[in-house]
């Protein structure tokens, strides 16, 4: 069983990565070939199985039981995740789009509430 301290390794570790990237980044190295994005988008990856990974196992301890459905799960969760972001992106940036080209000006400050907002519905429909 993957124990907190375990998670919190996996997780503590994009503090050490992320600055170091974004330093690659900014002085130029690698940006060639996009290896410090590469990176970046690799660790996040990272992160997310080991949160629904985390999350699959702290249920199943407290329902005390472990099925095989409760495996089949997690690979479908994140499948979900990625095809249900996906779209509400799309729908997000279209939305944006379509209110720029009607010089319906929308600030940056209401795009991340609206961002915001959308990804804690996402989250409440995934529980």
């Amino acid at each position: 069983m993957i124990s907190s301290e375990m998670y919190l390794k996996c997780i503590k570790k994009d503090s050490f990565v992320v600055p170091r990237m974004v330093q690659l980044i900014e002085n130029g190295w690698g940006t060639k070939k996009s290896i410090p994005q590469l990176i970046l988008a690799g660790a996040s990856c990272d992160d997310i199985f080991v949160i629904v990974l985390f999350s699959t196992f702290v249920r199943m301890a407290q329902g005390g039981s472990a099925s095989a459905s409760d495996f089949v799960e997690i690979p479908v969760s994140i499948v979900c995740g990625i095809a249900l972001g996906i779209l509400a992106g799309y729908l997000l940036s279209t939305f944006f789009e379509t209110a720029y080209a009607r010089a319906h000006c929308v600030r940056n400050s209401m795009k991340v509430i609206l961002v915001l907002g959308v990804s804690f519905l996402l989250m409440s429909v995934e529980t």
